[in-house]
């Protein structure tokens, strides 16, 4: 990720856990980059946003859903 991502850029983490790539994104993305994380624990989700909101990473947008990938046959 270190040698991806940019000031400014964009990150999208499918699948936020525990929320270590998801800051670790905002780090290097900074305040002019946007990170957009999905976690469908309800109960995760509402720690990660005290977390976010504590440490002022308002860079961070967190979305209390799964995301899946359906393929027809």
């Amino acid at each position: 990720m270190r040698s991806n991502l940019l000031k400014g850029d964009t990150f999208i983490d499918v699948r936020c856990n525990c929320g270590h790539h998801t800051v670790l994104g905002a780090c290097l993305v900074g305040v002019e980059g946007k990170v957009i994380s999905f976690e469908p624990n309800k109960k995760l989700c509402e720690l990660l946003e005290a977390h976010f909101s504590v440490e002022k990473l308002t860079q961070i947008t967190l979305y209390p859903i799964g995301l899946t990938h359906c393929q027809k046959t």
